[in-house]
């Protein structure tokens, strides 16, 4: 499944919508056509509903590392692929947090992480190294069991997006933004 992008016009501010990998925004409002550049992977927000009493700047974003692509591997002179999906917590430590974000991705329309967002972000933890080792890990999960070694893999097409999870602190635990239910017990 694809990501969808809600994001406003920079001409006009009218909400467009986009995929995770347009480049080029066009406006159906005013006509404007702009390329989007990005530097690295894209930074996304799942969009937070928040109860009124919790201010915009005490939510605490949580990163999360997406890849999508073909995984190709070759083992024993046979050539494999795998599609790939995957969403994984940019954190060492788990604690409360979920180890993904499941379906959710997919299923909201997600937010470009822009200077102004108030709150905390939280910095990545874990090396984009380790969600392509989890990638071949999970690639190999998913199909038949082939003896011997690995002799090549590679990943095409990718795509790498750290999406955010929002969350607030409440007495001693975590909560979960998007659905406003605890993740559990947080130190202080």
């Amino acid at each position: 499944m694809e990501l969808t992008v809600e994001q406003s016009c920079p001409s006009c501010a009218a909400a467009i919508t986009l995929r995770e990998e347009d480049r080029l925004l066009h406006c159906p409002f005013c006509g404007v056509a702009n390329y989007r550049c990005d530097s690295g992977a894209g930074r996304y927000l799942l969009p937070a509903a928040r109860p009124a009493d919790v201010d915009p700047d005490q939510l605490l974003y949580i990163p999360y590392l997406r890849f999508r692509g073909t995984v190709y591997t070759v083992r024993d002179a046979t050539l494999q692929h795998r599609l790939l999906d995957t969403t994984r917590l940019a954190l060492p430590t788990i604690g409360p947090l979920p180890p993904s974000l499941g379906l959710r991705p997919q299923a909201m329309p997600l937010r470009p992480v822009v200077a102004a967002t108030p709150g905390l972000f939280v910095r990545q933890g874990v090396p984009t190294r380790d969600l392509f080792l989890l990638a071949t890990r999970l690639a190999d999960s998913y199909g038949r069991r082939q003896a011997g070694p690995t002799q090549h893999r590679a990943f095409v097409g990718e795509t790498l997006s750290r999406i955010y999870l929002p969350c607030y602190r409440r007495g001693g635990e975590l909560i979960d933004a998007v659905t406003n239910r605890s993740l559990g017990p947080v130190g202080s």
